[in-house]
């Protein structure tokens, strides 16, 4: 109602979810076949493009809560700060059909007919997802990712730990993908660049170097 003397108003958005790869190829972490061959799909950019294509953002943010407070959220800089550049964003929409060419051009079939793509030598391809079970939002987002992983033909495990665990498991490199929930490091382009991109050999989560440097 124009005459109301109430309005309601949403301010910034300083939360947001994220779906990091396992870049380094290196041996960090020390992955055996099957985490190797995942570490390798995931510097491809056609994998990667398959697995955001495959994410229903908007109908994940409506599992965490209902109603306008939640938006799709294409990494880096959060979208509600001064700081946010859409042309310096690339954002892949929801598509399953797009999800579905781009790991074709990533050389992943579903070669047994079982529902879900296969790596060379015809198992299934299968990542672990690294989740804190410490807040039952990150698990809810985690389940989210499996079943629409699942949707496109890729089979998802997660691995969820509490605490201390989860911290070594990430510092370790003991991942294939992980969830990450970051709080007000992406607001401003001062603070956490190291989380925008590697900027030394053991700075970034996502891609760091091995015991040889």
């Amino acid at each position: 109602d124009p005459a109301s003397p109430a309005r309601l108003a949403f301010g910034p958005r300083t939360l947001g979810y994220q779906l990091l790869f396992n870049m380094s190829a290196n041996g960090w972490g020390e992955p055996d076949a099957r985490a190797q061959g995942v570490r390798e799909l995931n510097r491809k950019l056609d994998f990667r493009k398959a697995v955001t294509y495959g994410v229903d953002r908007q109908r994940l943010g409506d599992s965490l809560v209902k109603g306008p407070f939640t938006a799709p959220y294409p990494g880096g800089l959060l979208t509600s700060t001064s700081y946010y550049a859409p042309a310096s964003t690339v954002f892949y929409p929801f598509s399953a059909e797009s999800s579905n060419e781009a790991l074709a051009a990533a050389g992943l079939t579903d070669s047994d007919g079982d529902g879900f793509v296969n790596v060379e030598g015809g198992d299934n391809l299968t990542v672990t997802l690294l989740a804190n079970a410490d807040y039952s939002s990150d698990k809810n987002v985690a389940e989210a990712v499996v079943a629409m992983m699942a949707d496109v033909g890729v089979k998802v495990t997660i691995n969820s730990l509490t605490g201390k665990d989860y911290d070594n498991a990430r510092e370790a490199g003991s991942w294939d993908w992980m969830i990450r929930r970051n709080d007000q490091e992406f607001v401003s382009v001062v603070q956490g660049t190291e989380r925008l991109a590697p900027v030394g050999p053991m700075t970034a989560s996502w891609h760091r170097a091995n015991a040889a440097g």
